[in-house]
């Protein structure tokens, strides 16, 4: 097995490389021109296949008055694409267009000074007959029924602060069904369902706003930071969460969601140079484009200590954060390792 591994090591394309420190797996790297990086390890104790695809980019990068719009484009990420979910693009555009100016009618409405009862009920019908109109040019759940069909295990994603992940593990001959799906995915992604799926993450929201602990975290961070993002909770706050629109995630999707802000792992029964051969067959004309500016405030230095009561019906907890020198600082490692 070790001669076969190297012998297909040898037959990689030009531009990869491999590690060749013994302390750490013999991982291939490889970049596309567009920017996508692949980190590919083999492992053939078992006929199958685990992909990640991170992004980098998570609540940090949105905008105030925007917050939670990474982690509701995670959950828009399964609403399939131009043909996926679709039973025909070219007559849902309209429909999903006719959905977007009726929900943009009615948040400028409940964001107006005095919101008018009776308008407020015409444009939530309004709203509500569009999205009628919409959903029935939508084949409901096709992606996921999808990978179901192809054996997935573990199909999921994450939202964090930095980051947005996107993970499923297949059978080792659906490698190419994996490449095929998941580039028209980032390429030709459609938002439908938006509103309904903003009205789900709403009510993840309301329900960990019951959930002691999370308020506790979400106190914490939100005392600990003053200026930085990091102050955001990851799903966001409600009232920003319920004024988001389709046309928001549109323009983050654009502005993060390219190939040269993405890290592609596979691991797995996989040979290396097909990796590499199939991943420039259907991702290498996804197009890049410059990423948006990253000028972070700068977090002031904390002069003393904050002591933050939260009042519930619960057992007594307590949580304690230190700050640290952040993810490019050496001293990094060890404060990971003191926490484990």
């Amino acid at each position: 097995m070790a001669d076969t591994i190297k012998s297909r090591k040898d037959t990689l394309p030009s531009g990869a490389s491999v590690e060749k420190d013994p302390k750490y797996p013999a991982v291939i790297s490889y970049t596309l021109q567009n920017g996508l990086k692949l980190l590919i390890l083999e492992k053939h104790f078992v006929p199958t296949i685990s992909f990640t695809m991170i992004f980098k980019v998570g609540n940090v990068d949105g905008t105030q008055g925007k917050t939670g719009l990474a982690h509701l484009f995670e959950h828009m990420a399964f609403k399939g694409t131009k043909t996926i979910n679709s039973t025909g693009y070219e007559k849902e555009k309209p429909a999903l267009d006719k959905v977007e100016k009726a929900a943009q009618a009615l948040i400028a409405e409940e964001a107006s000074a005095a919101p008018a009862p009776k308008k407020l009920e015409e444009l939530h019908a309004a709203l509500a007959e569009a999205e009628k109109e919409a959903d029935a040019l939508v084949v409901k759940d096709e992606y996921l029924k999808i990978y179901t069909t192809l054996g997935e295990s573990g199909m999921n994603a994450m939202t964090s602060t930095d980051y947005t992940g996107y993970v499923v593990s297949l059978p080792s001959n659906r490698l190419e069904a994996w490449m095929v799906i998941e580039s028209d995915r980032f390429k030709n992604a459609v938002l439908r369902e938006f509103y309904r799926e903003r009205s789900v993450v709403m009510e993840e929201r309301r329900m960990g706003e019951a959930e002691p602990s999370r308020v506790l975290w979400e106190t914490l961070g939100s005392n600990a930071f003053t200026i930085h993002p990091y102050h955001n909770p990851t799903i966001g706050w409600m009232e920003d969460i319920k004024r988001l629109t389709r046309t928001d995630a549109k323009a983050f999707f654009r502005a993060f969601y390219v190939p040269n802000n993405a890290t592609l792992a596979v691991v797995g029964d996989v040979d290396p140079a097909e990796v590499i051969a199939l991943a420039e067959k259907y991702f290498s004309d996804w197009e890049s484009r410059p990423l948006p500016k990253r000028n972070y405030p700068v977090e002031p230095p904390q002069k003393s200590e904050k002591i933050i009561k939260v009042p519930f019906k619960a057992q007594p907890a307590l949580r304690i954060g230190f700050h640290n020198p952040g993810m490019h600082h050496p001293d990094i490692y060890a404060v990971i390792m003191a926490c484990e």
